[in-house]
């Protein structure tokens, strides 16, 4: 097992992959290499805990302008429509835990035939991982929100979700860096016609609400300053 293992610098094969070594684990790479099992399957597109000597897994994710390669190549891949879109507003989910498939779930019951009521949605490590950014339907078929009251805002307005509850407690550091890191790609990368005004739920008017929470209303500022 990975214990009996040692350190092996031949086991690199490129920066940023491991050449599994034999007695080799799943839990004891992720373990070595400070990722997570979860994370490392997701990567390399594994559907268990299952790997082989000889096999190369990569372990750290490609980025691109901070996002990983393959987010950023799913939010390419939606047929997106350039003028559509004219806001960015930033929500918080109240809850300690969630993801973007328990959240569907939950808002379907709600009545919404759509899903998740969100185009985006970062997690906080319980229920999915610590900053990991997941693209919902929405996005993907480019549909109209459900994330405030207003039908105009809904209409023309990308909603961006932070698991937890910002009232209480602060965002953790990686979902900053990866909404900072989405909100900038959706601003600078030449997707949209034109330039995307930031807002919190709570600045929407008539909205009535304490959402994305009193921890982020510095971080939403200097994103709307910064942004222009």
């Amino acid at each position: 097992m990975i214990l009996g293992s040692f350190w092996n610098l031949d086991a690199w094969s490129a920066p940023g992959s491991y050449k599994v070594l034999r007695g080799d684990t799943l839990s004891g790479i992720a373990h070595r290499f400070n990722t997570s099992v979860q994370t490392l399957k997701r990567l390399n597109h594994l559907s268990s805990d299952l790997i082989m000597a000889g096999q190369t897994l990569n372990i750290q994710e490609k980025v691109i302008a901070g996002l990983p390669n393959e987010t950023v190549t799913a939010i390419k891949k939606a047929p997106i429509n350039r003028n559509k879109w004219k806001h960015i507003v930033i929500h918080h989910s109240a809850t300690r835990q969630g993801n973007a498939k328990s959240f569907d779930s939950a808002h379907r019951r709600r009545g919404m035939s759509n899903g998740l009521a969100y185009h985006f949605l970062i997690g906080n490590g319980r229920g999915s991982g610590d900053g990991v950014l997941e693209i919902g339907s929405r996005w993907r078929g480019q549909l109209n929100g459900g994330h405030v009251k207003s039908s105009w805002y809904n209409g023309n307005s990308i909603g961006i979700c932070l698991v937890g509850n910002f009232q209480e407690r602060k965002p953790t550091p990686k979902q900053l860096a990866s909404l900072q890191h989405l909100v900038k790609y959706l601003q600078t990368s030449g997707l949209m016609q034109q330039k995307l005004r930031v807002y919190g739920h709570k600045q929407i008017k008539r909205e009535q609400t304490l959402c994305p929470g009193k921890y982020m209303d510095a971080t939403i500022a200097s994103m709307a300053k910064k942004l222009g």
